[in-house]
């Protein structure tokens, strides 16, 4: 999801040997990655999927109260507004931001504190912040010392004040991210000498906070609280989306008066190493390292657990409920997610995903229909198309459900598909709305992997309906154009559609989201070869695709203005839509090229604040460069099946269910981009392509790199498309 503003624990498995020999894996997570331009991540400490996220909000005068800080930070920014509980990681748009904690000094004995939060914002000494796993520090020009860390449900804020000037701490819930709320949508009030709580209610949900001290409160006002001058305060804080006995219990349960600080830091640091620790690499660079390791703890930030300690959370009914042994999960950005993440959560957390999707259920039950963004307890429903349904089935084809989730969720997902415009199944497209008729054709694609053993009898009503992409397929122009209701395209009806050269804005963008005919016809992941046949065959598609990837990726990415402006044939690796583009290369048998294109895309993350390409979208961006890096990633969504393309390191270990895989890349770091040679579980591997059943029970990848392209390596053979293969090519063995 893009700029609105702008319109622009380890229990069952050992650690890999690889990451066993190094240790302490998350020693190489730098929060601070991606705080900077585009990728709008917090840099505060959360648990692995953990409720709460304890980081700062920033601000600059002048640039409005959110500005494009859409997480609540900007490494830019030159004020720290203040510390809060609630974040989403580089999201499109202002979110979270809930129950802001503040501390201040004040100058003059008994001066009360501003509540304007523009007014609190302070200024804060650059080189005394540092970020890691599970901790944040800063010292603000006040001279007041903050730091953060936090735990599944609650967390700990610690503040040391100068030994001058009144201890305040500004209490805020009648603010977030996104502004202001009315006065009767939050309050807060004091519940005994060192114990606090409250709440926020948005327009969206509820959320509760209980906070301890450990010293008495002198004093407070209606949004503040005073300690003893010179104090060192610690704030234990439990939150919950049920009610104040939920976060009261989080808080018990978490950070009890027996619970230091630094305990609480150490035990999420070792939680970190723990999930992180399921992949283990050798080889690459220090920086790489960084890069790599911060990319997959951005990818497991989110979704997070949505249930208190006693396992009750709030369902899209808002009524409490009970989630028995399975906990409940929130926020899913799953236009977003299905490219990528899903499938990473499902192959290294298959549990975890397994109770993603019987969230998901719940929510469908609860609130109506499978939610298409989900954050909270509520469905904002950014973007387009049916993304749920390729996340079931990358679930289902995995194997990871029982039969009754298995059969509810496809229930849910078929009733999904009924409230799409009717016009999709009687024109066979969306009028002047191209983009998601694409969108809705991967979802059917998913949804006739499920119906193979769940419903046969609609499997070929679910292909023929993934196919629609078809009929937005200009066969004159051989683009994916704006289509009118009576059949007619929108903007002529022969060759004045140019996409090379641009043509009038008006229709530029006309039914795409975030983007124009050359990133999105390419969106066709589950048939790329009846797709290619219908641009002109090989050659065509060839000289197109190397048109498309002509520019550096850095400069076609920057191009966009960070996912905003779509005039020319760029490519875009920084938004979701054009993932996939560099495996085409492999359909049209030159598997080469999507290795070089895959390397020159890793170039785009880089372990300092500038270091992702686009927004994050909940970890989307960086779960992708996770399966860049290792040198295999996910192409078809809800198919199981993984495509070769550049690792950078040497060895990786994953510790799945099964037992251990590992991918072999000898050569591979610095300069060895190319694959010369494979091998798969010690068989020769000429393919570009396998299924997740070749490597579910452990098993070895081997490809010997080089600097230069073997252009006869995988060449002879295509991954499957539906024009040419069966659905039983695509790895679906649920």
């Amino acid at each position: 999801m893009r700029h609105a503003a702008i319109a622009l624990a380890l229990c069952c498995f050992a650690l890999p040997a690889a990451a066993r020999a190094a240790d302490d894996v998350a020693q190489n997570v730098d929060p601070t990655i991606g705080t900077l331009g585009a990728g709008f991540v917090f840099p505060g400490p959360d648990a692995p999927f953990g409720m709460v996220q304890n980081s700062p909000d920033t601000f600059t005068p002048g640039a409005g109260y959110s500005g494009l800080v859409y997480s609540g930070y900007n490494a830019h920014d030159q004020q720290i507004r203040d510390f809060s509980l609630v974040h989403l990681s580089g999201p499109g748009v202002a979110k979270g931001g809930d129950l802001p904690f503040m501390p201040w000094v004040g100058v003059q004995p008994g001066s009360t504190p501003p509540t304007d939060p523009t007014q609190y914002a302070t200024e804060y000494l650059k080189p005394t912040e540092s970020a890691s796993a599970g901790y944040y520090t800063v010292t603000l020009a006040n001279g007041v010392k903050a730091e953060l860390t936090a735990s599944e449900h609650a967390a700990m804020q610690r503040y040391t004040f100068p030994a001058a000037g009144d201890a305040d701490l500004i209490v805020d819930p009648w603010h977030n991210n996104d502004g202001g709320l009315p006065d009767d949508h939050a309050s807060w009030e004091k519940t005994g000498a060192r114990e606090i709580e409250g709440q926020t209610f948005t327009d969206r949900y509820h959320v509760f906070f209980v906070a301890r001290f450990d010293q008495d409160i002198a004093s407070t006002g209606k949004q503040w609280l005073q300690f003893a001058s010179g104090s060192t305060v610690t704030m234990r804080v439990g939150i919950s989306f049920v009610d104040l006995d939920g976060a009261r219990q989080n808080l018990d349960a978490e950070a009890p008066a027996s619970k230091t600080f630094e305990a609480m830091k150490a035990d999420t640091y070792a939680a970190w190493n723990a999930s992180l620790g399921k992949v283990g690499v050798t080889g690459g660079t220090p920086a790489d390292l960084k890069t790599f390791y911060t990319a997959l703890y951005h990818a497991t930030q989110h979704p997070n657990l949505f249930t208190d300690v006693d396992g009750r959370y709030r369902g899209f009914d808002n009524q409490i409920r009970n989630s028995g042994s399975h906990p409940q999960y929130a926020n899913f950005s799953s236009w977003d997610t299905y490219k990528a993440q899903n499938q990473l959560l499902a192959l290294l957390y298959p549990q975890r995903y397994a109770d993603m999707l019987r969230s998901e259920l719940r929510d469908a039950q609860q609130g109506g229909h499978l939610p298409r963004w989900a954050e909270q307890n509520y469905d904002p429903a950014h973007m387009s198309g049916d993304p749920a349904i390729p996340m079931i089935a990358d679930g289902y084809c995995r194997g990871l459900l029982d039969n009754d989730l298995a059969e509810g969720l496809y229930e849910k997902a078929v009733d999904l598909r009924a409230r799409r415009d009717p016009n999709l199944d009687k024109l066979g497209f969306l009028p002047l709305n191209q983009g998601t008729t694409l969108e809705y054709g991967i979802a059917d694609f998913a949804l006739a992997l499920m119906a193979q053993k769940l419903d046969p009898s609609h499997v070929g009503e679910w292909l023929a309906a993934s196919k629609n992409y078809q009929n937005v397929l200009d066969p004159s122009t051989q683009w994916v154009r704006p289509r009118n209701a009576d059949g007619t395209w929108a903007n002529g009806d022969t060759g004045d559609f140019d996409p090379p050269t641009g043509w009038d804005p008006a229709l530029s963008n006309q039914g795409f989201q975030e983007g124009n005919s050359w990133q999105y016809s390419w969106l066709v992941p589950h048939d790329p070869r009846g797709l290619f046949d219908r641009m002109g065959g090989d050659a065509a598609v060839i000289s197109r695709l190397d048109q498309f990837f002509a520019a550096p990726a850095e400069a076609a990415n920057r191009a966009t203005a960070f996912g905003v402006v779509y005039k020319v044939g760029q490519w875009a690796p920084g938004n979701e839509h054009d993932l996939g583009a560099p495996f085409l290369y492999s359909f049209v048998k030159q598997p080469w090229k999507t290795q070089a294109e895959m390397r020159a895309a890793q170039s785009e993350y880089r372990p300092i604040p500038e270091g992702l390409p686009g927004n994050d979208d909940l970890g989307s961006l960086s779960a992708w460069y996770v399966w860049a890096a290792l040198g295999i990633s996910p192409f078809t969504p809800g198919a199981p099946l993984y495509m070769v393309g550049s690792p950078i390191f040497t060895s990786a270990a994953l510790a799945l269910p099964g037992g251990r895989f590992t991918i072999e890349a000898p050569g591979a770091s610095p300069v060895g981009k190319y694959v010369q040679s494979a091998t798969l579980n010690g068989s020769p591997f000429n393919r570009s392509w396998f299924a997740e059943s070749d490597i579910r029970n452990g098993g070895t990848l081997h490809l010997e790199m080089g600097p230069t392209a073997n252009q006869s390596w995988a060449s002879g053979f295509a991954p499957p498309s539906v024009s040419d293969s069966g659905l039983s090519a695509f790895g679906c063995t649920a």
